[in-house]
């Protein structure tokens, strides 16, 4: 990508049993990219129910912070988008990293805590 330009990632999570609330924290470099948007993806849909969606970001650190929560029947296994996030580029960079801050700690149907496993840091390079 390009100084200027903009670019979207998502998030992808697979899950072998329903999910009814995914907190997800994602850590990025300020003053190499700059975040546009933050939507949800489609998982909750492909796990056949509805879901609400919240998000802060903070664009001073580089953090974004968001949960999904299930508003409908608690839904099925599934696997599919969690976040569609667009960024910009605002620097030339080799490679500056996506990385997520913490693990992902979600909750089941019954209330147990279901950790999905973090991706490894995607590296983003930026253009002139």
């Amino acid at each position: 990508m390009k100084v200027g330009s903009t670019f979207a990632v998502e998030l992808w999570a697979q899950s072998a049993q329903g999910l009814t609330v995914i907190p997800v924290a994602l850590g990025y470099d300020p003053t190499v990219l700059e975040l546009v948007s933050a939507d949800p993806g489609d998982f909750m849909a492909k796990a056949g129910t509805s879901g609400a969606f919240s998000k802060r970001a903070d664009p001073a650190s580089g953090q974004i912070r968001a949960v999904i929560t299930a508003s409908g029947p608690p839904g099925a296994a599934a696997e599919g988008a969690l976040l569609r996030l667009v960024f910009k580029g605002l620097a030339v960079s080799d490679g500056t990293p996506l990385t997520m801050s913490e693990a992902i700690r979600a909750v089941s149907p019954a209330g147990e805590s279901v950790v999905l496993t973090p991706p490894q840091p995607w590296p983003v390079r930026v253009l002139k």
